[in-house]
């Protein structure tokens, strides 16, 4: 008779990886939370006491192919931080405050030790964005996926007062556009970088000390903005209209979410330095300019838009809670039918 261990799922490995990574989510605990691991469902007790209209958020996102760079380079430490970063950051741009975080894992054969490394990640991911890692899913999937192949992803809830609520209602012409600093990849446009870099990643051999070096700053972790913005006062953060998390599909593409229709955001691309890890794919792929522009961040992993009186302020304030940022453009009428950002240049892509 055929088990289900025969069958690939080790039951007891998973049993040794909960164990493992008990002590991990534990320590991301909040007062809200009221059961750990083991049960069918988390519990967390929302605390409204200091908040009148309470809206709560919700997102979820992965990292993509960038887990294949990761399983080549042998480090799998820093996906758990992307992850949350990722779920996280696009809970801010409405002006939200994570609670808890959820995560999902699929990996090919059960390893405790792996399993412990990516989800020490998370854990110290939700250390810093101040968020409880309450729950989360590790599947086994034999036969589907090779056995040292993973794939995860995130969910999120957090919770704005309605008042303070960013979006792009309050975006008005005149609005000075910040870019808060991205040294990295982050986690978008992997798929290309895999086919730039492709005999590197999926090679047999082992890696030169170049290549470990390449895929190293390509691996480089997230920068997590959500809990430098939640260091900003109320009267600044009053003072941000809305954000943008610049994901997947490049600046103008996600800036565009949060302009209104009749208004343009016009970004000026020569006012800030792109980081020399963008080069390096550039280079090593022999791609377009405008190519680049519209599949990675190019140094700049979110945009806020400020209202055009309190520029300086909001400047001074981000650099006071470490976010060098740097004014990127404005906000203005729309040059041209319904086209919703654009770089100084003229040009949409």
């Amino acid at each position: 008779m055929t088990t289900y261990r025969e069958a690939g799922v080790d039951v007891a490995a998973g049993d040794e990886s909960v164990r493992r990574i008990s002590s991990l989510v534990s320590r991301t605990f909040t007062d809200e939370v009221m059961e750990g691991l083991g049960g069918f469902g988390s519990l967390f007790r929302l605390d409204t006491t200091s908040l009148s209209d309470p809206v709560l958020v919700s997102t979820t996102d992965g990292v993509g192919t960038k887990t294949q760079l990761a399983r080549r380079l042998g480090d799998l430490s820093t996906l758990g931080w992307d992850l949350v970063a990722m779920c996280v950051d696009d809970l801010a741009c409405v002006g939200a405050k994570p609670l808890f975080f959820l995560d999902y894992l699929a990996i090919g054969r059960q390893y405790p030790p792996r399993v412990e490394e990516l989800v020490g990640g998370i854990a110290d991911a939700c250390l810093e964005a101040k968020v409880a890692l309450i729950g989360g899913e590790t599947a086994e999937h034999p036969g589907v996926m090779e056995e040292d192949d993973l794939d995860i992803a995130g969910f999120v809830v957090g919770v704005v007062e309605r008042e303070l609520m960013w979006g792009s209602e309050r975006v008005e012409a005149g609005d000075v556009l910040i870019g808060l600093p991205s040294p990295n990849l982050r986690s978008n446009g992997f798929s290309l970088v895999r086919a730039v870099f492709h005999n590197i990643i999926h090679g047999a051999e082992p890696l030169s000390h170049d290549e470990r070096s390449l895929l190293q700053r390509l691996c480089a972790p997230s920068v997590l903005y959500s809990p430098k913005l939640q260091l900003l006062s109320g009267e600044v953060r009053r003072t941000i209209h809305a954000a943008a998390h610049i994901t997947g599909g490049g600046l103008l593409a996600n800036l565009q979410r949060v302009i209104p229709s009749g208004l343009c955001a016009t970004v000026d691309r020569e006012s800030w330095e792109v980081p020399s890890v963008f080069g390096l794919v550039e280079d090593g792929g022999a791609i377009s300019s405008s190519e680049m522009f519209k599949t990675f961040n190019m140094g700049i992993g979110m945009v806020l838009v400020v209202d055009q009186s309190a520029d300086r302020e909001v400047l001074d304030a981000l650099s006071s809670v470490g976010l060098e940022a740097v004014s990127i453009g404005r906000v203005d009428a729309a040059a041209r039918g319904d086209l919703r950002a654009r770089f100084l240049n003229g040009d949409s892509e």
